[in-house]
């Protein structure tokens, strides 16, 4: 494995755990000097990368609208947005399955 060094001209920006509250996407975004919602689009700044840490959805009645805003982030700049699944975003991976009756082919 390489290390690779931190570059100071290539800042990192870090949000995980919105959980589905557009108002907590919000207060992140506000005066974040990498990353900003324009025009009701999220948009990285130049030569800067925003690392989502998962767990978009859950509590939050937003969380359609938070996942949409980051695919769409992700199509648009997809060198500047790494997106992380989380707990919650994996445990509903299998949503689909239950809702069929289908009982799970091992417990997870």
């Amino acid at each position: 494995m390489r290390s690779v060094p931190a570059r100071g001209d290539h800042p990192v920006t870090y949000l995980t755990d919105v959980e589905g509250q557009w108002p907590r996407l919000q207060s992140f975004l506000t005066g974040n000097p990498h990353a900003a919602l324009v025009d009701g689009a999220l948009v990285g700044r130049p030569h800067a990368t925003l690392v989502f840490g998962g767990d978009a959805i859950d509590r939050g009645p937003h969380g359609r609208r938070i996942v949409r805003l980051l695919l769409d982030a992700k199509v648009r700049q997809p060198d500047q947005l790494v997106l992380l699944a989380g707990n919650r975003d994996i445990n509903k991976l299998r949503l689909a399955t239950e809702l069929t009756g289908e009982p799970l082919r091992r417990a997870p």
